[in-house]
C-alpha cells in the first residue's frame, strides 16, 4: 500500500468450456422455499431459520469508534488517515466474513435440496420505501446471497426458482388458502378461517413453496 493507504489487486481470468451438468431427477419431498426475514436472513419452508451471524451489527461500536476518531482530527492528518485505513480494514473483514458465511450457506442448501424456490425481490425498491429496513438489508445483502445460492444450484443441476415479485405470499394461509390480507412484519400469521397460527415468515416460505412447485410443473 501507498503511503495514502490505497490497495491495489490484480486479477487473472482463465477462460473454460462450461461443462453441462446433468439435472437431477426431482423430488417434491426434497424441495424447499425459502422466505426473506430481516432477522437471520431467511425463514425456510420447515420453519428452520438461517442463522445469519448479522456481522456488521457485531461490529457497529468498533465502526462508530473509528468514524468518531476520523472526524476528531483534521482531514489528511496522519491520525485521520490512520483511522480511515482501520474503518476500512474492518469494512473489508466484515464483507470477507458475509462473503464466506453465504458461500456455505448456498452450498450446504444446495447439497441437502433438489429444488429452491424463493420470491423474486426488488431490494432496491424495498429500502427506498422503508429507509427504516435499509440498515438490516445491507448487513443481510440477500441479494448477493440468492446470486450465491443460484450459482450453487446450476453447478449441483438443480432448479431454484423465482417467484413472482407480486404472489402475496403473505397474505395467503398456507394451510387451507383463505386470504387474510397484509400482515405487518414482526407478526404472527392468524388464519380467521381455519385457526392457524404461525410466524410470518413460515407461513410465506410455504406458500411459495407450493407455488414454485406449480411453476416447475407447467
Amino acid at each position: 500500500s501507498d503511503c495514502y493507504g490505497a490497495k491495489y489487486y490484480i486479477e487473472l481470468h482463465v477462460r473454460m468450456e462450461p461443462q453441462m451438468v446433468e439435472a437431477v431427477p426431482l423430488r417434491y419431498g426434497r424441495v424447499v422455499g425459502l422466505d426473506y426475514a430481516q432477522d437471520g436472513l431467511y425463514v425456510d419452508s420447515v420453519g428452520n431459520r438461517a442463522g445469519y451471524p448479522a456481522y456488521r451489527q457485531r461490529a457497529k461500536s468498533k465502526l462508530e469508534r473509528c468514524k468518531r476518531a476520523v472526524s476528531r482530527f483534521h482531514t489528511g492528518s496522519h491520525r485521520s488517515r490512520k483511522f480511515k485505513r482501520r474503518l476500512a480494514k474492518i469494512r473489508r473483514h466484515i464483507c470477507n466474513q458475509r462473503k464466506d458465511w453465504q458461500f456455505k450457506k448456498a452450498n450446504e442448501l444446495a447439497k441437502v435440496y433438489d429444488g429452491i424456490c424463493v420470491e423474486n425481490l426488488d431490494f432496491a425498491a424495498m429500502q427506498r420505501s422503508q429507509p427504516a429496513l435499509a440498515g438490516k438489508m445491507n448487513d443481510n445483502a440477500p441479494k448477493a446471497f440468492y446470486h450465491k445460492l443460484e450459482q450453487k444450484m446450476n453447478e449441483n443441476g438443480k432448479p431454484m426458482v423465482k417467484v413472482d415479485l407480486y404472489y402475496p405470499s403473505s397474505q395467503i394461509c398456507s394451510a387451507c388458502g383463505y386470504r387474510v390480507g397484509r400482515v405487518p412484519i414482526g407478526q404472527r400469521f392468524v388464519c380467521p378461517h381455519c385457526g392457524t397460527e404461525m410466524d410470518r415468515n413460515h407461513n410465506a416460505a410455504r406458500n411459495i413453496r407450493e407455488e414454485g412447485i406449480r411453476l416447475l410443473d407447467q
